[in-house]
């Protein structure tokens, strides 16, 4: 039998077979970095601590900048601020102010409720999301500490931003226990629904349950997709996703204040059901708050969730089981979210910062990364007072490209 064997198209097979394995393998192996770093502070003051950016692009192209201002990281007297920029973030509007020099009707934001026990609630971080008929959405959420519960409020702009509804407490369909909802940010915008996610309270020492939604009506209503927690007995707090075809969609989480882990793992039916998660933190190291895009996601391209590439930002500490000091990062994929890199610092060690957001400028073919950091280096020995503190809005604009 051994005669009829063609081994010269054999060895053929076997070369290309060795070519196409060679070929992923250099594509696995791919590295990339940061290069033409520039470093801006786009807000700071005295006694005031700046945090927690968000940013969207309006249909005109326009820019929008939703960040907090407050008295410390965990202070309980927070408002919201808007910002804009048509020029790719060269240049931002004065504080709630649009680019024509008006004031943005409802800014700065402070949302109801008031007059409860406790009087003032704290308004957390805001998130602004485009949706797909145009409109832009604002949302943000409430309580007293961990106290007095008020769920996740929500107010709309029809105008680019200029101009904002009033609040109303979202009715999470699908869900009995509004007030212990918190969105917490990250969005994916596809065949015109849109997706976001946030976390469950169930009580102090009891890990919140991960929260997918879903709004099929441009964010008017909100239904629960699913709630998972795997596994159950760590919870996922702050996360990151992006869709990438097929019904998939890529998903890593922080592991809230303690930051022993972070979760990864992937849904295939657009978040109804999720894989049980992996813990990454050996390759990652710590990564705190992630969002996450293909890199022809950040740059408009048609058909985005095909690409290879994906990048995420966040923040770094020093190692796994502490909250501060934290440096501003950014992490990548070369295989579609399957495994991720080390993180690549664009600043140094500050007390605090991190919840940061990414565009794209396509003018200059840089990544724009817009962040907080403390006004403060780490100091020895001293314990960080999260209640009250100095933080400032900064911008980082860097090339990233395949390394040298």
């Amino acid at each position: 039998m051994c005669e009829n064997v063609n081994f010269r198209a054999l060895s053929g097979i076997f070369s290309l077979i060795g070519l196409c394995s060679f070929l992923s393998n250099a594509v696995q192996a791919q590295e990339y970095e940061i290069r033409d770093r520039e470093t801006k502070v786009l807000r700071a003051a005295n006694g005031k601590f700046f945090a927690r950016p968000t940013l969207a692009e309006a249909p005109d192209g326009t820019w929008v900048m939703v960040y907090t201002e407050s008295s410390g990281h965990a202070s309980m007297h927070d408002k919201l601020h808007i910002r804009f920029s048509r020029d790719n973030g060269k240049n931002w509007s004065q504080e709630d102010t649009t680019l024509n020099g008006s004031s943005v009707k409802g800014f700065p934001a402070d949302p109801p409720p008031e007059g409860g026990p406790h009087g003032h609630y704290q308004c957390c971080e805001g998130y602004v999301y485009p949706a797909p008929n145009g409109d832009l959405l604002l949302i943000t959420w409430q309580k007293y500490r961990n106290t007095d519960l008020r769920g996740s409020w929500q107010c709309r702009s029809s105008d680019g931003g200029n101009t904002w509804s009033a609040w109303h407490q979202i009715d999470f369909i699908g869900k009995e226990n509004d007030d212990e909802i918190f969105v917490w940010g990250g969005q994916i915008v596809h065949d015109g629904v849109m997706y976001t996610s946030a976390g469950e309270w169930r009580g102090k020492g009891k890990p919140r349950i991960h929260v997918f939604l879903a709004s099929t009506d441009n964010g008017h209503t909100w239904k629960c997709r699913s709630s998972v927690n795997h596994p159950p007995d760590i919870e996922s707090v702050e996360k990151g996703f992006e869709y990438i075809g097929n019904d998939t969609i890529v998903f890593i989480g922080s592991h809230g204040g303690v930051r022993k882990h972070v979760l990864h793992g992937f849904s295939y039916d657009m978040g109804k059901t999720w894989e049980s998660w992996k813990d990454i933190i050996n390759k990652t190291l710590v990564w705190d708050r992630p969002r996450l895009f293909t890199l022809a996601h950040l740059k408009g391209e048609q058909n985005w969730w095909k690409d290879n590439l994906l990048i995420g930002c966040g923040n770094n500490t020093p190692r796994p089981g502490i909250a501060f000091p934290r440096r501003n990062c950014i992490w990548y994929s070369v295989d579609r979210g399957k495994t991720w890199s080390t993180p690549l610092p664009v600043d140094d060690f500050y007390q605090d910062g991190g919840y940061g957001d990414l565009l794209y400028d396509n003018i200059r073919n840089k990544i724009v990364f817009i962040s907080y950091r403390s006004r403060l280096k780490p100091t020895a020995n001293k314990k960080y007072n999260i209640r009250k503190g100095e933080a400032e809005i900064v911008q980082y604009t860097f090339t990233f490209a395949p390394k040298r």
